[in-house]
């Protein structure tokens, strides 16, 4: 556990010593981490508006831009109507991260597009990437001890917050290289309670 005005003041501190050293590019990192933070923490809160989450994905595709130059590039394509809805907060971040970490490695160019999409029971959104895809083993194959929990995370938290028929889902994409991922919400527009594991969310929602 750490105090957050502990973490914001060192990251300011920081912050003006990067800029006194005329070092701008760190600046505007640690910038962008902090606002990460802030919105990871979030007042202890579980959901947070897909705005939040979209900024927080932007935020950590910045700071890679930062090392990969130009060599990374991306589109967010989410309605307007859609983005005050609630989503569990780090839901988006760890498939990007899978992405930039897993398909573009050892590639000098990558490109992302997330989308999101409202349907009669709920909210889909897709991330899809043009790196070089799923193994044909991926998953039976062990995973590396210093990756691959962020997205099992995401899927047992939907699970358990909501239940099915909401979830995730991961393939290679069709007709091109690279991968999909498919989240699959409901539609909420105030906390629900998550007292015990399961939301209040409309069994009508639950197929």
């Amino acid at each position: 556990m750490i105090n957050p005005h502990f973490l914001y003041n060192t990251l300011d501190q920081l912050n003006w010593m990067a800029l006194e050293a005329g070092q701008e590019e760190i600046s505007r990192v640690l910038e962008l981490m902090g606002q990460m933070f802030r919105i990871g923490l979030s007042g202890g809160e579980s959901l947070i508006p897909i705005q939040d989450e979209l900024l927080h994905v932007e935020c950590y595709l910045k700071i890679q831009q930062f090392k990969r130059g130009q060599g990374l590039d991306w589109e967010i394509d989410c309605p307007e109507d859609l983005r005050q809805l609630l989503i569990p907060k780090l839901t988006l971040q760890p498939f990007v991260e899978n992405a930039i970490v897993h398909g573009f490695h050892g590639r000098s160019h990558g490109r992302i597009v997330l989308n999101a999409v409202q349907e009669d029971r709920g909210i889909r959104i897709r991330i899809r990437d043009d790196g070089v895809g799923l193994r044909d083993d991926w998953k039976t194959r062990r995973r590396h001890p210093t990756g691959g929990y962020g997205i099992r995370n995401v899927t047992e938290r939907i699970q358990v917050f909501f239940g099915p028929p909401f979830g995730v889902s991961l393939r290679n994409r069709t007709g091109g290289s690279g991968t999909e991922a498919e989240i699959y919400l409901p539609k909420l527009t105030q906390q629900p309670d998550l007292e015990g594991g399961r939301s209040d969310v409309d069994t009508r929602d639950r197929g």
